[in-house]
């Protein structure tokens, strides 16, 4: 019925994040996380660190050997930080998933 089905959706909303997030400007909130990428043979295991501004959408990326807060702080320092004070804005907030 309809009303299940709007319990259902109820319910998966509040299982899950829902809505939006709003930001103001660039700089104003940075999403990080890590991806893994593969397998490659003579060097091991690949991950991604990624970056994403969330109100401009330019995104920062490098490849790394570990998973490790080194390699996760090493983006913001090496890329990340860097590009934005060039462009004389601060990064205010950076939300992760300590993943």
């Amino acid at each position: 019925t309809d009303s299940q089905i709007a319990a259902l959706e109820r319910k998966a909303c509040d299982d899950e994040a829902c809505g939006e997030i709003e930001t103001a400007h660039p700089g104003y909130l940075g999403s990080q996380d890590t991806f893994y990428v593969g397998n490659l043979k003579g060097v091991g295991r690949i991950y991604q660190q990624t970056f994403v501004d969330t109100y401009s959408k330019v995104a920062h990326c490098k490849l790394y050997v570990t998973k490790t807060p080194i390699t996760a702080a090493d983006l913001l320092n090496d890329r990340v930080l860097p590009f934005y004070a060039s462009q004389g804005l601060p990064m205010l907030r950076i939300l992760t998933d300590r993943g």
